[in-house]
């Protein structure tokens, strides 16, 4: 069966392209081409850049290329051709409920509670019309092509002999998983036949 891969510049798609047999690339220009297949798997990795979260200069352009963006994605779709969504979130979900009244400069907050926004409209849809679907919650990816996490941070710091400063005091705990693992998991998650919403990770912290 095909399987469409929506988000060009995403490097997860790209990686999935590689390894997803009979899979194609498409942007959100390109849905009008959907209609003319019969039946077709969905992976969305359409969102606001993460690489671009601290530079927000204009809210109606964040929610436009976030929310919005998928709203009219799923308005588009041709429902009844869909085998199944897998939609690609974000482990950053789990810092949406926050009393902290200061600043979110780094605006990781406001993305978290999108996201969150952002599978709320995936289960409705796909409720709604009796489709299968998978939502994975990924903590920290990196890999070829990654120019956000800090892994590659580190890499790059290396690379040139400069200093690299972290926050939180080293306190910080993350679980990292490489690009390729994702995309491995993925092609397991096109064969399977019921719904779920998971974290997608190694399974253990690393200390920074």
């Amino acid at each position: 069966m095909i399987s469409i891969i929506l988000g060009k510049r995403s490097y997860l798609s790209m990686e999935l392209k590689k390894r997803i047999k009979n899979s194609y690339l498409i942007n959100h220009k390109q849905l009008h081409l959907l209609k003319n297949l019969r039946k077709f798997n969905l992976i969305i990795n359409s969102f606001y850049p993460t690489s671009q979260l601290d530079k927000i200069s204009s809210y109606e352009k964040f929610f436009q290329k976030s929310i919005l963006n998928l709203s009219s994605i799923l308005d588009n779709l041709p429902q009844k051709k869909i085998n199944k969504i897998i939609y690609s979130s974000s482990a950053s979900i789990y810092n949406s409920l926050n009393d902290n009244i200061y600043l979110d400069k780094k605006n990781r907050l406001l993305y978290a509670n999108t996201k969150i926004a952002a599978e709320s409209l995936i289960k409705n849809y796909c409720s709604k019309y009796k489709i299968k679907f998978s939502i994975a919650r990924i903590f920290n990816m990196y890999g070829v092509n990654d120019k956000f996490s800090i892994i590659n941070k580190l890499i790059n710091s290396y690379k040139r002999n400069k200093k690299i400063f972290i926050n939180n005091n080293g306190n910080s705990i993350r679980d990292f998983i490489n690009v390729e693992d994702v995309a491995k998991v993925y092609i397991k998650l096109l064969k399977e036949k019921k719904n779920r919403i998971f974290d997608l990770g190694l399974g253990h912290g690393i200390q920074i």
